[in-house]
């Protein structure tokens, strides 16, 4: 090996050492604060995204649920429940109590069209029958909660979803 060549691998080498060093350097500034900073800025903006593509499907869901309401024919919300709807709807809601038996029921009005979302955060809305009930039963503790407002919604003479509580979703059945 002559005298250059080794020299030129010498330099080579001090190269790449200096580079490894650059890296490492590097490396280090990926994780000082303002990466970290930028790091934040993305998850607040990516954030906010999904908040206002979630509030575009609401104002997408409440118009066409509108315009369901408004322009439907009885014929899209399917056939009424069944004769023996409150009959059924006690014993659904009866599986889902901690003490069943002793369930009390305060059945409101009669079925009505309404129009819900298939999913959470569904743009679409679904006809169905609701029919609307409150529901008192005891707790854990062997005491009365007071009477809770129920929806049962109803599809083709079968319960397709159900609401609990004040401010509830739509939880299907499966």
């Amino acid at each position: 090996m002559s005298a250059s060549n080794f020299f030129d691998l010498q330099a080579l080498f001090g190269f790449i050492q200096r580079k490894k060093r650059l890296s490492f350097a590097a490396a280090q500034i990926k994780t000082s604060v303002p990466n970290k900073v930028m790091r934040h800025v993305f998850i607040i903006f990516s954030a906010a995204a999904v908040a206002f593509s979630l509030a575009a499907c609401g104002v997408a869901y409440q118009q066409e649920r509108s315009e369901i309401l408004r322009s439907a024919r009885t014929e899209t919300f399917g056939p009424l429940p069944p004769a023996d709807y409150r009959d059924t709807g006690e014993a659904f809601i009866k599986r889902l109590l901690k003490d069943p038996e002793s369930a009390r029921f305060e059945w409101i009005g009669e079925p009505r069209h309404e129009a819900i979302q298939p999913a959470f955060a569904s743009p679409h809305a679904t006809p169905v029958w609701v029919t609307p009930v409150r529901v008192n039963a005891r707790n854990s503790f062997g005491g009365y909660t007071g009477f809770e407002p129920f929806a049962l919604a109803w599809k083709n003479g079968k319960i397709v979803a159900y609401i609990s509580g004040e401010h509830g979703f739509w939880e299907y059945v499966r």
